[in-house]
């Protein structure tokens, strides 16, 4: 399960796998500390269903054409993190 972690007085998110997820915008945006690949984000969405969010929670995106773009990872952070990581690495 992923958990909170703390360096340099920095707030991240570590997965599973060791992989870093840090904060862009307090509460609202998580990136993935991942340089060798295409900017993951997660980002949490209140429901509204004239742009297709059916739930409030955390989507997964990805800056690439064909990647991730508005998958639903969870509700709660440590919980979206580990379903983004098993998305991204499927």
């Amino acid at each position: 399960m992923a958990r909170y972690r703390t360096q340099d007085g920095q707030k991240y998110i570590e997965a599973e796998n060791g992989m870093g997820w840090g904060r862009s915008i307090p509460g609202t945006w998580w990136v993935r500390d991942d340089h060798a690949s295409a900017p993951m984000t997660l980002e949490k969405r209140k429901r509204n269903l004239k742009d297709e969010t059916k739930d409030t929670g955390w989507y997964l995106y990805e800056d690439r054409a064909g990647g991730f773009f508005g998958e639903f990872c969870g509700s709660r952070l440590l919980e979206a993190v580990d379903a983004a990581e098993r998305l991204i690495n499927e």
